[in-house]
């Protein structure tokens, strides 16, 4: 893939940042407490392995354990412990306890690794296209490198989701089901509706086909994610969840001024805790619990300033896969476009085109993290662009369980 040594010794570094921050164990309690001196913030209990951490992402182990330890807020207020910060506000640092140290934590290393696989997935399709152009992030299918009009021509292999349905269902099912429920719809549409369509343009009698059609679950789907988003967004605390469930209940259950065909309201337990959604396959009941803790799943300000400033030549060339497009950094009047530029490992040369040596402004609304159901079906409607303007052939296979 033509990965120099000094590519790869970069690459090992962050990979190896990844592996030692789930040896990092954090002390002081699960209650913080605004005086640290009360012993509720949370601390390392090892500084040294945090210390190599830190090393290997270039940068320091106070600025490390601050963005894993602290949370930084930006408010227009005064008080104690608080810094002047620019544009008029004033930066509040409140301390976390030991548990909400390690989720920053496991965060971090999820991004890292996420950043690297999809890192390698554009290299991957970098060198499968010639050279030409840039390497697309996307999942499953590398190009041909042939191009003929502006357009390239490639093979794509799409391993279909499988529906899932377990005796505890929850956000991740979710969002799996409404991948697997738009794939559904669209294989019955080229499969029969077009094929239908076909004969009677060709006057060929054919017998009624009914199939069920998934669009009513997708669009269900859609606006339940859609309510997750905002009731995320509006109430961040625990009782979001059951927010969430009785706003369900009372847009889309039988009691609602229009019910959905689709929504369900469970049997055993009475919805108290759970909603279901009628699947082509089945129904499935969902546990609302921990629905907007999972929804959130971006990393926090303190933690993406902390890659954004990071020495790490890989993490400053590659900010597009860690952070995504809206949060890295780009050069000026140049725009982003996700998937079509493929930095070089390593290089510098993105901090010297970027010539800002910082990290962006949080309070910019370009900020605003997506949620993970907003990424997620972002990625979906991609896909099933790219499934609509190529060629397909389906192959369908049939085992025994």
């Amino acid at each position: 893939m033509g990965l120099g040594a000094e590519g790869r010794r970069q690459l090992w570094a962050v990979l190896a940042a990844v592996l030692l921050l789930g040896e990092v164990r954090f002390g002081g309690g699960d209650s913080p407490s605004a005086d640290p001196r009360e012993g509720g913030q949370a601390f390392p209990e090892d500084p040294a392995r945090l210390a190599e951490v830190a090393s290997l992402l270039g940068t320091s182990a106070e600025e490390l354990e601050g963005a894993l330890c602290r949370r930084r807020l930006v408010a227009p207020c005064s008080g104690s412990r608080r810094r002047r910060s620019s544009g008029g506000l004033v930066e509040i640092f409140r301390p976390l306890s030991a548990s909400e140290a390690a989720a920053k934590r496991d965060a971090l290393a999820t991004v890292l690794y996420a950043g690297v696989f999809k890192w390698l997935v554009a290299v991957c399709n970098e060198a499968l296209s010639g050279g030409g152009g840039g390497g697309g992030g996307g999942g499953g299918g590398g190009g041909g490198g042939d191009e003929e009009g502006g357009a390239r021509r490639g093979i794509g292999i799409l391993d279909i989701y499988g529906f899932e349905s377990f005796a505890v269902s929850g956000f991740e099912q979710l969002l799996i089901n409404l991948a697997n429920e738009t794939l559904q719809q669209h294989f019955n549409e080229h499969i029969i509706g077009r094929e239908v369509r076909l004969y009677g343009e060709e006057g060929i009698a054919t017998p009624h086909v009914e199939w069920l059609d998934s669009a009513p679950a997708v669009q269900l789907i859609g606006r339940i994610l859609s309510a997750t988003d905002d009731t995320w967004r509006l109430a961040q605390d625990s009782a979001a969840d059951q927010h969430l469930l009785q706003s369900l209940h009372a847009t889309h259950g039988p009691r609602a001024a229009s019910p959905h065909p689709r929504y369900r309201v469970p049997r055993i337990g009475g919805g108290r805790s759970n909603f279901a959604v009628q699947h082509y396959a089945e129904e499935v009941p969902y546990q609302v619990a921990g629905f907007c803790k999972k929804n959130k799943g971006s990393l926090s300000h303190d933690l993406r300033r902390l890659l954004s400033s990071a020495a790490s030549p890989w993490l400053r060339d590659n900010q597009s896969h860690l952070l995504g497009e809206a949060h890295a950094r780009q050069p000026p009047g140049r725009e982003a476009a996700a998937g079509r530029v493929l930095a070089p490992l390593g290089d510098g040369t993105a901090a010297a085109r970027r010539g800002d040596g910082g990290a962006p402004d949080e309070r910019s609304p370009k900020m605003r993290a997506r949620s993970v159901s907003e990424q997620f079906r972002a990625s979906l409607a991609d896909l099933m662009a790219r499934l609509d303007s190529g060629s397909r052939r389906d192959v369908r296979c049939v085992k025994s369980n």
